[in-house]
């Protein structure tokens, strides 16, 4: 499943879970507003990621084959940065609708990404860059 689909699909699922079935109202306002900072704070990654892979002239679009394994900037304190971004954001939207059925989109858009999506692009990077990679991964978190 590619990225934006499960971003889309866990966004949903955080704006439906929280308007039809609300549980617990676990963050009141105004410290709900704190998922506006946090969402700010998910762009942010979202931006330094992107930039560094256009310094380095390979793809964002999932399921091509990356001609550089970038490993400095932001990619040495994660390896995902931008997937890192859009689960932040996810969880800043839950802490903005304040809901604790909101979180259900979030905890659906890790699972997906360590289970099917993450898994896939390592395969390929440790193929393509071998033993580079490997240490880069020994090296750096997956997440944070």
């Amino acid at each position: 499943m590619i990225p934006p689909l499960l971003i889309a699909i866990s966004v949903l699922l955080s704006l439906i879970s929280n308007s039809y079935f609300p549980i617990i109202r676990l963050i009141p306002p105004p410290l709900n507003l704190a998922g506006l900072f946090v969402i700010v704070i998910s762009l942010s990654f979202m931006l330094f990621g992107y930039f560094q892979f256009l310094k380095q002239h390979t793809t964002l679009i999932y399921g091509q084959r990356p001609r550089h394994l970038i490993t400095s900037g932001i990619f040495s304190h994660t390896r995902n940065p931008l997937y890192l971004s859009l689960v932040l954001m996810d969880i800043g939207l839950a802490i903005f609708l304040g809901n604790l059925s909101a979180f259900i989109g979030p905890l659906v858009l890790i699972l997906s990404l360590n289970k099917f999506v993450i898994p896939n692009e390592e395969k390929t990077l440790d193929k393509l860059f071998g033993e580079k990679y490997g240490n880069y991964k020994k090296s750096v978190s997956r997440w944070i």
